[in-house]
């Protein structure tokens, strides 16, 4: 082979490692980009869904003040407290059940916006249960500047452990000698989970021989997996019940009794 021939060889050798090497960063290229592509798709899904979210929000929130008149500024609606649209849930129940009487574990905006209700329909009672005794005064406080102190209750009733159907459980410490002797509606935004993941269980159970025929019970919350094991064994236990899922915030079951 001659130098010339040589020299040849090697450039094209030298160039065909060039290309290779261009490929081989051109293909790292392409997998980040890929990467950042799918990188993006999510944050724009992400995006997307809590457009819709927000938006659900303030379309309840519409609802809601189209519905009831209120006569002074509500609670806010974000963390613990219920969502907007659990509470256009819980109206239009009201409206549409018109209850002789309520019963709510958990107080706070959910009992204001039902005293509205029960003012609106002319009829019931609502008898709040909360465990927590500064929360059952602060809304024990909003009923009277919102001016539904003689339409709502709040009792306050500490949580102990107690036995039921041979099994220990967290509840309400209390003779329930306050509640009505039929339940029409029943609405389940308490005991806290964070205490316990089935502690809601009891809700059902503890009050089934005061439901009314067509009684309903809400339960906020259904989205997690506690809410939705005690669902499930609801069901299964009282069979006498449909159930509904209402795709809310944080996701609410709508029972009604057969």
């Amino acid at each position: 082979m001659t130098t010339i021939e040589g020299n040849n060889q090697n450039d094209t050798n030298k160039t065909i490692n060039d290309l290779c090497t261009l490929v081989e960063h051109l293909s790292v290229h392409q997998r980040l980009l890929a990467g950042k592509i799918e990188e993006l798709f999510s944050h724009h899904e992400q995006i997307f869904t809590q457009q819709n979210r927000i938006y659900s929000q303030i379309d309840a929130l519409f609802s809601i003040f189209s519905l009831i008149q209120v006569r002074y500024p509500l609670p806010t609606m974000r963390g613990w407290p219920v969502s907007p649209d659990f509470v256009k849930i819980l109206i239009s129940l009201m409206l549409e059940l018109k209850p002789a009487s309520v019963v709510e574990l958990g107080s706070g905006v959910s009992t204001i916006v039902g005293a509205y209700c029960i003012e609106k329909n002319g009829i019931g009672e609502l008898v709040s249960i909360d465990h927590d005794i500064d929360f059952s005064q602060v809304t024990l406080r909003n009923l009277e500047l919102h001016g539904l102190g003689s339409l709502a209750k709040v009792h306050c009733c500490p949580l102990e452990k107690q036995v039921f159907s041979g099994q220990d459980h967290l509840w309400y410490k209390s003779n329930m000698d306050f509640l009505p002797s039929s339940i029409d509606l029943l609405v389940v935004d308490g005991p806290p989970a964070a205490l316990d993941n089935n502690i809601r269980y009891l809700s059902v159970p503890f009050f089934f021989e005061r439901l009314s025929p067509g009684a309903v019970v809400l339960l906020d919350d259904a989205i997690r997996p506690g809410e939705k094991e005690i669902v499930k064994r609801w069901m299964d236990e009282y069979p006498c019940f449909d159930e509904e899922y209402v795709d809310t915030e944080k996701g609410a079951v709508i029972l009604r009794r057969k």
